[in-house]
């Protein structure tokens, strides 16, 4: 008996102490609030001069006829209480001025009316409007009334009542500091959404803002405004301020256009919002505390085509079927290969990339046909300038993981062929073509793997008789293998 009552209080205790530690948590998370400063002054008209009666019996001194009395003390929640955010009650007619009058944020803006003489039985009848106003926006915040009447039965008497009746509206205003707070809503938590779950170098994407909200998960005011930072890429749009672009919270959805680096490097992205205390729209919204963070991958792996040209049968270009036996060969005489550099964009599937070409150079030559008999036979001259471009080029491990790469190569060149011919004047034979299909495969990603066989694609008339030659051109492909493995990886863990 005795061991079971102290294994219950055990037990007891170990669920009082979970319930402790939940409650904790769930207030922690509850209670994160940016805690601001805000300058609040007041102006309440007591409309009515020092020498009339009504003033005699319950007229009041200052611009805010002690209307500030419950807002600075701590007597009534006031003062050093007002905490979220941290209040500064300014007075317009300070007893000791200040060197510089802060600009108020919020002012209290009320009016005495009075009617009656004051004379028994009816005295006289008061009514007290204010009203909280954000003086950014030009906004009502609350608006309070009092009414209520009073015989001087002695001297002072009204005056006493009057401020009785204030104290008791300008409870209605208390807490201060929440009433700001609901109505500013300040951000204080937002949703990111990615467009893609990584991203490629260079490339750009839209990232969604939403579900900006308070502490109390209400949407912010439109006219909130937050600040975006991306530590590696940049933000395209928004109002520029240092390292952040601004943005207001409007409707509540902000849409951001990112660009990553276009460096060509994987890295890891970190996307930063902050939110401000600077609610007038005339300064600048300063960082004042992170309300969300989002990290997402910079993708890159990229790589080459080079394509160069090469004799068939090394220096011996070719043998024309002449009805004269030339004895042709060929020598280079200047050569630049092509290079499309390219890169890989990720998609939803790990198992497939969009190849994307970026920068590329065109396949520059001069190839000198010499005959053995200058006497019978032209000597030719080729310059050529091809360019080319990718088409329909992924890579796919899941249909292909030995062969992932496959493309197809278009092509569009200038050639001019120079026939010279002792004794004649020289020909110049013109050549160009549109973009046409040139090549394609389906390859392994191995670097420095190359299609196996040159091939011929040229065609010349030459003057003296009709023939057939070409020029051999290797594609051959560049690529970081153990980039690639990392891909192939990747794509087996998804599947």
């Amino acid at each position: 008996m005795f061991r079971t009552i102290i294994n219950l209080e055990s037990k007891f205790f170990n669920l009082l102490f979970i319930a402790i530690i939940l409650t904790l948590f769930i207030t922690s998370k509850s209670i994160a609030q940016t805690c601001c400063w805000r300058d609040i002054g007041s102006e309440i008209l007591f409309p009515y001069s020092k020498d009339s009666k009504v003033y005699i019996d319950m007229g009041c001194m200052g611009t805010d006829c002690g209307w500030n009395e419950v807002f600075m003390s701590k007597e009534y929640g006031g003062g050093s209480y007002l905490k979220c955010p941290k209040i500064d009650i300014i007075e317009s007619e300070p007893v000791i001025p200040l060197p510089i009058q802060p600009k108020l944020d919020y002012k209290f803006s009320g009016r005495y009316t009075i009617t009656g003489d004051g004379s028994s039985p009816r005295g006289y009848t008061v009514i007290l409007n204010v009203d909280l106003i954000d003086l950014a926006h030009g906004a009502k915040v609350k608006s309070a009334k009092s009414t209520w009447t009073c015989v001087p039965k002695e001297t002072g008497y009204c005056s006493k009542v009057r401020m009785q009746e204030s104290i008791k509206l300008s409870k209605t205003f208390m807490p201060l500091d929440k009433l700001i707070y609901d109505y500013e809503r300040i951000p204080e938590t937002v949703k990111i959404e990615l467009e893609k779950d990584s991203i490629l170098a260079g490339e750009k994407m839209k990232i969604t803002l939403k579900n900006i909200v308070d502490a109390n998960s209400k949407p912010s005011q439109p006219w909130q405004r937050i600040l975006v930072k991306a530590e590696k890429g940049k933000i395209l749009n928004g109002e520029s301020l240092e390292d952040f672009k601004v943005f207001r919270v409007g409707n509540g959805i902000v849409e951001i256009e990112y660009q990553a680096p276009d460096i060509c490097k994987n890295d890891v992205e970190t996307l930063i919002i902050m939110n401000s205390c600077h609610i007038k729209p005339d300064l600048p919204a300063m960082p004042e505390r992170e309300i969300a963070r989002k990290k997402f991958n910079i993708f890159c792996v990229e790589g080459k085509i080079i394509t160069s040209c090469r004799p068939l049968y090394d220096v011996t270009l070719f043998a024309l079927n002449w009805e004269n036996d030339c004895g042709y060969t060929g020598e280079v005489v200047y050569e630049n290969p092509s290079i499309i550099n390219f890169r890989l964009k990720p998609s939803k599937d790990p198992c497939y990339y969009e190849v994307v070409q970026k920068e590329s150079s065109p396949l520059k030559y001069e190839y000198v046909f010499t005959p053995a008999d200058r006497d019978i036979c032209s000597k030719m001259t080729q310059t050529y300038e091809g360019n080319f471009r990718l088409k329909n080029a992924v890579v796919n491990f899941r249909k292909n993981s030995q062969r992932p790469f496959s493309f197809e190569i278009d092509n569009k060149y200038k050639a001019s062929t120079v026939a010279e011919t002792l004794g004649a004047p020289p020909i110049v034979i013109q050549n160009e073509n549109d973009w046409s299909g040139l090549t394609g495969g389906e390859w392994p990603l191995i670097n420095g793997y190359r299609s196996p066989v040159p091939e011929v694609f040229e065609t010349y008339i030459i003057f003296g008789g009709d023939g057939m030659g070409g020029i051999g051109y290797y594609v051959e492909l560049q690529i970081n293998e153990k980039e690639v493995q990392s891909l192939r990886e990747r794509c087996l863990k998804k599947k």
